[in-house]
């Protein structure tokens, strides 16, 4: 589960990349981040932060999306 303080920066960040081309946020980029973001932080890491390749839990994460949605 992601910390409030993650999702801010996630946030923060995905505000500074629009800004930064001048271009409007899209509903469904929105949702595309947050189940990316759900999705890797259920990756166990090791003490040193680093992804522990023992874990036997697959992370898989699929995005389908129409045209004009900005997967890219």
């Amino acid at each position: 589960m992601l910390d409030d303080q993650l999702k801010t920066e996630i946030q923060d960040g995905y505000r500074q990349f629009l800004n930064s081309k001048e271009l409007k946020p899209r509903y469904g980029q929105r949702l595309m981040i947050a189940h990316i973001a759900r999705c890797l932080s259920n990756v166990k890491t090791d003490i040193e932060g680093k992804r522990d390749r023992d874990s036997t839990e697959p992370h898989i994460c699929v995005v389908e999306a129409g045209t004009g949605t900005g997967k890219t």
